[in-house]
């Protein structure tokens, strides 16, 4: 996790320049209905939650992941949200990545102002480093190389017991 951080300070700028931009071209984001939104995480392929919030920072949506909708933090107050963003300009701002309580992963959020409500978009970093190729994420590979590594340790050690034995 230090490691994706210490990335993600690194290109911070450039990260943030992407995401504002390209919500910034996909147009008004604020709808009624959880479907349209599918529409964001197809064009955001690391974002892993969004919902919206009134002028009090009280959640009015579910909250939408990818695959599933969560209707009970509807009511919630959000305003603990709110004094972790830095604002990038009038209508966006975004968190320092820290671990969600909702998904259990390191994430950033970016919060964009419409009209008179806020919507809050969780983003995983490190699919997000991964995607940017800021990192390299293969889990398939790492555990290939965990198990090799492990086998080969594990034979020096049973070699090296056995040339005592014999000694």
């Amino acid at each position: 996790m230090k490691e994706f951080i210490k990335v993600y300070n690194k290109n911070k700028e450039d990260i943030e320049k992407f995401i504002v931009t390209t919500l910034k071209n996909t147009g008004l984001i604020l709808v009624d209905t959880p479907q349209p939104y599918k529409k964001l995480f197809h064009i955001f392929p690391t974002m892993e939650l969004i919902y919206t919030t009134d002028q009090n920072f009280d959640q009015i949506s579910s909250n939408i992941f990818r695959h599933r909708t969560d209707a009970s933090q509807k009511g919630n107050n959000r305003s603990y949200m709110y004094t972790k963003m830095m604002k990038k300009d009038e209508d966006f701002s975004i968190s320092s990545p820290y671990i969600s309580s909702a998904t259990g992963h390191t994430c950033i959020t970016v919060m964009k102002k419409e009209n008179d409500q806020y919507i809050f978009i969780d983003f995983r970093l490190s699919a997000l480093l991964g995607r940017l190729g800021l990192i390299e994420l293969n889990p398939s590979f790492n555990e290939f190389t965990q198990f090799f590594y492990k086998a080969v340790g594990f034979s020096l050690m049973a070699f090296a017991f056995f040339s005592i034995l014999y000694a």
